[in-house]
């Protein structure tokens, strides 16, 4: 399976190349007050409001400090709409398919280093429950 693969910090993340839109380089993300730390801001994405997440704050063993000096975002697309995730580089590999999966992230240790599988769907409800104990929910969520 090809995959996007995601480097944050010294983690290696994927999600299907078929669920990637587009990769933008330092776009201008509006940051909101009173959100979810999950929450980056929000981008124009030709036309459409896009949420920007910062990926660590789903993944085990990730830092709980965000790099703002991230400079890349991955704009995928969802069920419900395009997430973008904010990331340090972006590169194209092949992975074995992992099986389909309740969890937010599947780890694929037979690969080296291993690779964080992230689940799309599942992620879009991770967000839902971010977004549940606040009022500022995106009328996109």
């Amino acid at each position: 399976m090809e995959v996007c693969a995601l480097y944050l910090n010294q983690l290696l993340a994927a999600v299907p190349m078929s669920s990637v839109r587009e990769v933008l380089i330092r776009p201008p993300i509006s940051e909101l007050p009173l959100t979810p730390g999950c929450l980056k801001g929000l981008l124009n994405f030709r036309g459409e409001v896009v949420p920007v997440l910062h990926l660590d704050s789903f993944l085990e063993g990730a830092e709980s400090q965000f790099d703002s000096t991230r400079d890349r975002v991955v704009v995928t697309q969802t069920p419900a709409g395009p997430i973008g995730l904010s990331v340090d580089q972006v590169d194209r590999i092949q992975i074995e398919s992992p099986a389909p999966s309740n969890e937010l992230v599947t780890t694929m240790t037979q690969s080296d280093p291993p690779v964080l599988f992230v689940h799309l769907d599942q992620l879009e409800k991770h967000l839902h429950q971010e977004f549940d104990n606040t009022a500022l929910a995106p009328a996109s969520l």
